[in-house]
C-alpha cells in the first residue's frame, strides 16, 4: 500500500516489487485488476495485493494510513484495516 506522493515509502518501491515479481514468476504470474488503484498479483503460493492511492496527510512526507484516524490517518475512500483483513480472507493459510 503506497501513497503516490509518499516520500517516506515512495511508490517507486512498489513498482520495483512488481518488476521483481514479473522477472521471478515470468510465465506464471496472474494479474487481477480489482480497481483503478488496486491490483492483485498471484503466482505459486505468493499473493501480493498492491494499492497505489493518491491520499496524503498523517506523518511527515505524506506518509499516512488511508481511512485511519488520529495523526497517522488520512481521508480516503477505503480503510486500510479492512483491506488487510479482506486480503487474508481471500488468501487463507491452512
Amino acid at each position: 500500500m503506497h501513497g503516490k506522493s509518499d516520500t517516506v515509502v515512495p511508490s517507486k518501491q512498489a513498482e520495483r516489487l512488481v518488476e521483481g515479481l514479473n522477472s521471478t514468476f515470468a510465465g506464471s504470474l496472474k494479474i487481477n485488476t480489482i480497481s483503478s488503484q488496486e491490483t492483485e498479483y498471484t503466482a505459486k503460493g505468493v499473493f501480493v495485493d498492491m494499492i497505489l492511492h493518491s491520499y496524503s496527510g498523517g506523518f511527515v512526507g505524506a506518509h499516512c494510513m488511508p481511512g485511519g484516524e488520529g495523526p497517522a490517518g488520512c481521508e480516503a475512500d477505503f480503510k486500510v484495516g479492512e483491506k488487510i483483513l479482506d486480503f487474508y480472507v481471500r488468501h487463507p493459510r491452512e
